[in-house]
């Protein structure tokens, strides 16, 4: 469990750090431990959700989709609570965070929820649709929705381009709006809304088998990165070509291991190659890379070498659909 584990003592603590992480994984840890307090989780996710702020109003949402799974006797007031967000929200980029808050509270009741066609909701099952919330909960995310969330891009500043990387992600296929946003975003002057932009399009487009993962725009895309000014960001396109077995991937890993520029991205790369030409480049690694950090260089040597003790393979799903993997150079 390593520093998973090292979860805050009160909800207050608890509730700050899920607010404030960039780690999706320990964003999901902290979202289950806030539900050791039902009353406090409850009552701040309602606050949260009618607050001012774009983040909090987000992190709202989120737990009380999360909290549909432990509290089913309060999901009728969480769907109205999310539907009347919904509604009178200005803030296009919320929406989607919403929409997938209210999937799972239907869920959680054992509903199964419509896919988006043509702009219009195809429902999985004839017969009468659910409670009034409900459908309006739907109807709010269908037309031209999605297209409204793509247009806040331009509007948002970088905290809320970052956070639309995250809402963009689950509408990829839907609209070809969608993935354009994305591919725009790879250029954006802010490190942290490319990063995640790039990091979507090179790994976890691969890692869900989306189609879009080969888009000619996305490949170009990746390509255009190689170079980026950011480390990590040029290990994450690293990984990216590997995942997708590029005939030029071994070249990139191996010029980035010579030039030192590696953050676990470029190791979770080499492990996901499986060269055995990169061996002596990983080996010399080793004499500079942190010995704190030695177990995904030993994975990449491992697998590498042909060992079976080598790690689970990225493109295997190893950390689930969309997780963004939690580098060892990624704060928590």
């Amino acid at each position: 469990m390593g520093r998973w584990a090292e979860l805050p003592d009160t909800f207050e603590q608890a509730l700050l750090a899920m607010v404030e992480t960039q780690s999706d994984d320990r964003r999901r840890a902290l979202l289950s431990h806030l539900a050791r307090w039902p009353d406090e989780a409850r009552a701040a996710a309602f606050s949260m959700l009618a607050s001012r702020g774009l983040v909090r109003r987000i992190r709202g949402a989120q737990l009380m989709g999360h909290l549909s799974a432990f509290q089913p006797d309060h999901i009728p007031d969480f769907e109205r609570a999310l539907v009347r967000a919904m509604d009178w929200t200005t803030d296009d980029e919320l929406l989607s965070v919403i929409f997938l808050s209210i999937c799972a509270a239907v869920q959680s009741e054992g509903e199964r929820t419509p896919t988006l066609g043509d702009g219009e909701w195809i429902w999985p099952e004839p017969g009468p649709r659910k409670g009034p919330d409900r459908i309006l909960g739907w109807e709010l995310m269908a037309g031209d929705r999605i297209r409204r969330v793509v247009a806040a891009v331009d509007r948002a500043d970088p905290d809320g381009r970052k956070a639309l990387v995250g809402v963009l992600d689950q509408f990829v296929g839907l609209d070809r709006c969608v993935l354009d946003a994305l591919v725009k975003l790879t250029r954006d002057p802010e490190r942290d809304p490319r990063d995640w932009a790039i990091f979507e399009l090179a790994v976890n487009l691969v890692r869900r088998a989306r189609p879009e993962a080969n888009d000619p725009r996305v490949l170009e895309a990746l390509w255009a990165c190689i170079d980026d000014a950011d480390c990590e960001t040029r290990n994450e396109v690293a990984l990216g070509l590997a995942m997708r077995r590029d005939p030029l991937a071994f070249e990139v890993i191996s010029r980035q291991l010579r030039a030192k520029e590696a953050s676990a991205f470029l190791f979770q790369a080499a492990q996901e190659l499986a060269d055995p030409r990169l061996i002596s480049a990983l080996e010399a690694a080793g004499r500079w890379w942190p010995a704190d950090q030695a177990w995904c260089l030993q994975d990449a040597l491992g697998a590498c070498r042909g060992r079976d003790d080598a790690g689970a393979r990225l493109g295997d799903g190893a950390n689930g659909a969309g997780a963004r993997t939690e580098s060892a150079t990624r704060a928590a």
